[in-house]
């Protein structure tokens, strides 16, 4: 007898079974089976969260910017409310009366008031200032400005509007909105009750 196993035709017959698909031949092609069917179901996943990222990632930009918006606007809205209560109470300080330019004070409204009666903190711009807190940068073209009638009495109303330059930080939201800053706008109206 050879070393070799040789099958013979009564040996094949006996175990056709393994040959033809039995018990064990059906474990095998399952498992090759399933194991493909789950690579396939790994790709899918990573190319659904390959198209799914970027979009994900620009709504949470888009809500962090919405927050952002939020919160400034409720800075400004605090900042109109204080200079307009403020100028309620002293209808000729809007603004520094004087502003120091290389050691020297220089007028920059000649509002009337003599002598340093409505520098800082005695001016509704300064007021708008501090209430606003570090949110606003002021120094990024934030315009003030205060309305009545001249000259205002007790009883009149006088107004303050604060425009302001917002720059968002999601990426793509300028080709939408044109522009990649939006101007907030907040408004206070108050009383006069002292000339």
């Amino acid at each position: 007898m050879s070393p070799w196993f040789e099958p013979t035709w009564e040996h094949l017959v006996s175990n056709r079974d393994l040959l033809l698909g039995g018990e064990m031949m059906r474990k095998f092609l399952s498992i090759r089976a399933n194991s493909s069917r789950r690579d396939i179901k790994t790709g899918q996943a990573l190319v659904e969260m390959a198209l799914a990222t970027p979009l994900l990632l620009f709504m949470a930009m888009g809500l962090l910017d919405l927050g952002r918006i939020f919160y400034t606007y409720v800075a400004l809205t605090d900042a109109t409310g204080e200079a307009a209560l403020y100028l309620s109470v002293a209808t000729g300080c809007a603004a520094d009366a004087f502003q120091m330019v290389d050691g020297q004070k220089i007028a920059i409204a000649d509002d009337g008031i003599s002598g340093e009666a409505c520098d800082p903190p005695n001016n509704a711009a300064w007021r708008a200032r501090q209430a606003g807190g570090g949110l606003v940068d002021w120094s990024n073209v934030a315009i003030i400005t205060a309305q009545g009638n001249d000259p205002g009495g007790v009883g009149e109303y006088v107004t303050v509007t604060i425009d302001y330059p917002f720059h968002l930080l999601t990426p793509i939201a300028p080709e939408f909105l044109g522009a990649d800053t939006i101007t907030l706008h907040a408004e206070a109206v108050q009383t006069i009750i002292t000339e």
